[in-house]
């Protein structure tokens, strides 16, 4: 793409009421309720606008957590209970 990019910040914000998470209310749900990502970017002066616009779109179509987080894959959860071991051993 060719851009000179001279600095980049990314922030992520988020919004979670804790009452779900240690179950004081069935009405709010555990995790965060809105998250934000504000990214601040400095580029070149003779730096076009589309190409920045580009940049944008294709930074967020390739950010792996955004895609996850927008299309969330099916999550699978495995317990394996161990119990402590009975056994002593005869000095």
């Amino acid at each position: 793409m060719n851009i000179s990019l001279l600095n980049l910040q990314v922030d992520v914000e988020g919004d979670v009421d804790v009452c779900g998470n240690l179950m004081m209310s069935r009405d709010v749900s555990v995790g965060f309720q809105h998250m934000r990502c504000n990214i601040q970017l400095t580029v070149a002066e003779d730096t076009a606008a589309t190409s920045v616009d580009k940049l944008c779109k294709v930074a967020e179509h390739c950010c792996v957590v955004q895609q996850t987080l927008l299309n969330a894959p099916p999550l699978t959860t495995n317990y394996k209970i161990n119990s402590p071991d009975t056994t002593t051993n005869a000095s």
